[in-house]
Parts: structure tokens; sequence; C-alpha cells
């Protein structure tokens, strides 16, 4: 009896400790934190362990847009080496961590481009919105394909990275309706975007 309630005890002190990892994970630093047009992250928030992915870039002038939070960079370097190493593609990175203040200046410009907020927020996120301030996320393309478009996702390198990234701990972030495949479910009404976006989030 003694020996049962000594393992009570220590699976109980397990499990408090499990949960409090758990509820971490969902907390301003966590790698599981939620970040939408409902629930937004502070002005202020920046990520304390940002480093730069020794992966390509896109354009000379982007390598300091494309830092991730450590553990999501070196995801994306094991992912960008095995497309290489197994078929030869060379992906690039094209924009990793954005500020808050950088995102707003993006989202108005949207505003200004299609005419009102809720047509630029099916587009791009709101500041406070936006995975890219968490520093898990990332827009990827390939050597052969240098447009932020849905065309990349029709390319060779687009479908292996589709296919692939889970591996890596990297997932498509925003499906819709048949994009990036034909048997894709829209997923448009979670996450409020309907365009073809090519960004994986750790």
């Amino acid at each position: 009896m003694k020996k049962m309630a000594v393992w009570m005890l220590a699976l109980f002190l397990c499990l408090m400790e499990c949960t409090g990892c758990l509820a971490a994970s969902f907390e301003d630093d966590g790698l599981l934190r939620l970040v939408n047009r409902e629930e937004k992250i502070t002005k202020n928030y920046e990520p304390a362990d940002l480093v730069k992915p020794d992966v390509p870039v896109n354009k000379k002038n982007q390598e300091e847009q494309i830092y991730m939070r450590r553990e999501a960079a070196e995801a994306l370097e094991k992912m960008f080496a095995a497309a290489k190493e197994e078929k030869g593609y060379v992906l690039l990175a094209v924009s990793g961590y954005r500020t808050y203040g950088v995102q707003q200046l993006l989202f108005n410009n949207k505003v200004a481009s299609v005419g009102s907020k809720e047509a630029a927020q099916k587009k791009v996120a709101p500041a406070g919105a936006s995975e890219h301030q968490l520093g898990l996320a990332q827009d990827v393309l390939s050597e052969n394909f240098r447009l932020l478009n849905s065309g990349f996702l029709d390319t060779e390198e687009g479908k292996w990275l589709y296919e692939n990234s889970w591996k890596y701990g990297l997932v498509f972030r925003f499906p819709t309706a048949g994009y990036p495949m034909e048997n894709t479910t829209d997923k448009a009404y979670k996450t409020g975007v309907t365009t073809k976006q090519n960004i994986y989030r750790y």
C-alpha cells in the first residue's frame, strides 16, 4: 500500500511537471503560442533567442530579414540541407522575424492597396496577429522560383517542401481549398487568410 502511494505521488508530480511545461509552451515565448486575428501578441514582444539561419536567401538585401528563434532556425537549416542532399533543390529564405512596427507598415500598405481593412486582413495579418513576430515563421521560395505567389507550390521544390516539411517540425501554414494540393481542405474559415502563401511555421 505504501509502495502504491509512493508511485501515485511520483506519477502526480510527473504529471504536474509535464502540465507546467505544456502550459509554458503556449505562453508568449512558447513554441506553441497561438497568434492570429483573435489571439494577438503584445506590441513590445520580441523573442530573446533570434538567430540568422545559415541558409541561402532570395535576395542579398533580405539577409537581415530571415531571423528566427534558435530552435526554428536549426530546423529550417536541416530542412534546406535535406532538400539539397536528397533532390539537389536550393530552397531560399525570404522573410522571418518581423517587429510589430514592420507588420503594421505592411498591413497599412495593403489597406491602401485594396481599399479596406477587412479586405487587407485576408491577405496580410494586422500588427500583433502575425506569426512572423514570434520568430517561428519563414516565407520560402527556391532558386528556380523567386516570386511570392501560388506558382511556387506547382514547382518540384514546392511539392517536396509541402510533403517533407513536417519531418523537420515545420508546417504549411495557410491551406485554402485546393491549395497546395487538389484535395486540400479549405482552412480559410479558421485562419482568416484566403490568399495562397508560402509560409512555413515551426
